[in-house]
């Protein structure tokens, strides 16, 4: 039938959410109370993280200090091309973890929303 909405395409709208990669717990459940209200995503390595990155096209993706250089390099490969801020463990502020997560995750927001303008 012509003209009817089932000859679109759908709009991919992915959920926002944020990737753990490689975080040990009591690293994952600080980022998860600075990342709320957001869907958390952990993933134990890299090379499981890259094919749920494309599926999922998560906001922020937060990189364990266990992660190898190597995979650090694919997963900001992956993030650059799917509009995803990158955050390693090494850079989370002791002093305030949960402001940073916070203005990175509204960050990560704002960045999407003006790129899909």
């Amino acid at each position: 039938m012509a003209g009817s909405n089932d000859d679109y395409t759908p709009i991919f709208n992915a959920i926002p959410c944020v990737m753990f990669i490689g975080l040990a717990d009591d690293v994952a459940d600080v980022c998860a109370l600075g990342c709320q209200p957001m869907k958390i995503l952990k993933v134990a390595h890299a090379a499981a993280a890259l094919p749920r990155m494309v599926a999922t096209h998560p906001l922020l993706v937060i990189l364990g200090a266990e992660v190898p250089a190597t995979a650090e390099d694919e997963v900001r490969q992956h993030a650059a091309a799917l509009g995803a801020e990158v955050l390693l463990e090494s850079q989370l502020d002791p002093a305030a973890p949960l402001d940073q997560l916070k203005a990175l995750v509204r960050q990560a927001i704002l960045a999407r929303s003006l790129r899909s303008m």
